[in-house]
């Protein structure tokens, strides 16, 4: 759900890619498992469900799988809202970089760690080399 948020955040609505599509794909069917497979709903309990569930039991199934989606897709956002500064930076350094190490992330990240603005960012030594933090 993170990258759909964010590129909501970033581009607009209207502005959404396809690569935010497979973000739904996956979290809609992670969802249909924890409901059907692991009995991860309170409204349906802890069952299995079968491949051919009756049609009320599946509209049960699909408003419990709408209801993981619709408070995935919250959750995320008010996080991603929280840290909005962040997420631009880093969006704006993948728009000039195209693809980012998971440390080149880090670094970018560094200064928004913890709630601290980069004014409040201090310069230290570590093993030989200058970092942010």
């Amino acid at each position: 759900m993170g990258g759909r948020v964010a590129e909501e955040l970033i581009f607009g609505q209207d502005h959404v890619t396809t690569g935010a599509s497979s973000d739904l794909h996956t979290a809609t069917e992670l969802a249909q498992y924890m409901v059907s497979n692991c009995g991860m709903s309170d409204a349906i309990g802890p069952m299995h469900i079968n491949e051919r569930p009756s049609s009320e039991l599946q509209s049960r199934v699909d408003a419990e799988v709408m209801k993981l989606l619709r408070e995935a897709y919250d959750r995320v956002k008010a996080l991603l809202k929280k840290h909005e500064k962040a997420l631009h930076v880093l969006a704006n350094a993948l728009l000039e970089y195209e693809t980012l190490s998971a440390e080149e992330m880090k670094r970018i990240l560094l200064p928004y760690r913890e709630g601290r603005q980069p004014e409040q960012q201090e310069v230290v030594q570590e093993e030989g080399e200058l970092v942010l933090a």
